[in-house]
């Protein structure tokens, strides 16, 4: 498999017992999900070129769970393409999240670092996708994002993504096993994320940072479209949040929450 482990990096424990870090899991879960009609409509998205070569390149990654670095054009024109489609049923989500799924394994090998410059895009259509379909996906979605969180590094020659991973992991967290959690716990993994953010605004700083300062602060590289879906969830998280988490944590976690919910438009 392509993906190698680097030096391990932190990680909340209560994260890493509820969510073990599984690097392959996530593309196995999307690619039992994609029956060939799915297959053939993510080879068919940039209006049928070059198709059957997308076609083949695609069932290699659903029937091998196999990805070539560099990814050739054949799939990644129609991969990326795919990532964003805005889903109106339950197959274009399962589209959208292979798609998504694939593009985020690629991104994590380490000869992939220079090819693929925008996970935190790919990252929440992935999570919007794996929410809207449930089943195994955003179980499998945050053992994959524990596994890059331990081994992915801050590469401050472009976009810093461990902000992104951490602070999706959280909502996910909140949205799917929030009682599983104490509030010591929830305590623990707000002051891991605001660490996490302000580490990356910190290695970005002078780049190409607004001066809104926080994960969505370098928006001038992310589409309005994946700023939608970050507001989105992150509006899901802070209301489970407010409802579910106990306190003296429910606070910490609405006020992380609410920084993104509220980011301008």
């Amino acid at each position: 498999m392509l993906l190698a482990m680097p030096e391990a990096a932190f990680v909340p424990d209560s994260l890493l017992h509820e969510f073990p870090p599984r690097a392959d899991l996530l593309l196995q879960e999307c690619s039992r999900l994609v029956d060939d009609k799915m297959l053939r409509e993510i080879a068919s998205a940039d209006y049928d070129y070059d198709l059957d070569n997308h076609l083949r390149a695609l069932r290699r990654i659903r029937d091998d769970q196999h990805i070539d670095v560099p990814m050739d054009w054949e799939p990644k024109e129609v991969l990326e393409l795919t990532r964003w489609l805005i889903p109106e049923n339950a197959e274009e989500d399962v589209q959208r999240a292979f798609s998504c799924a694939a593009l985020l394994v690629f991104a994590a090998a380490p000869d992939a670092q220079e090819y693929e410059h925008s996970e935190f895009n790919t990252l929440i259509s992935l999570v919007h996708s794996a929410l809207a379909l449930g089943q195994c996906l955003p179980q499998a979605s945050a053992q994959f994002f524990t596994w890059r969180l331990t081994n992915i590094s801050r590469r401050s020659y472009h976009i810093v993504t461990r902000g992104f991973y951490s602070f999706a992991l959280a909502c996910l967290a909140c949205l799917t096993k929030v009682d599983r959690f104490t509030s010591d716990q929830w305590s623990e993994i707000a002051s891991w994320v605001e660490r996490e953010v302000a580490a990356d605004v910190e290695a970005l700083e002078g780049s190409f940072m607004t001066d809104t300062g926080w994960l969505l602060s370098n928006d001038n590289m992310m589409q309005q479209q994946c700023i939608d879906l970050w507001r989105e969830i992150a509006e899901d998280a802070r209301e489970n949040a407010a409802h579910v988490v106990p306190p003296p944590a429910r606070a910490m976690m609405i006020e992380l929450f609410r920084r993104v919910a509220t980011h301008p438009k």
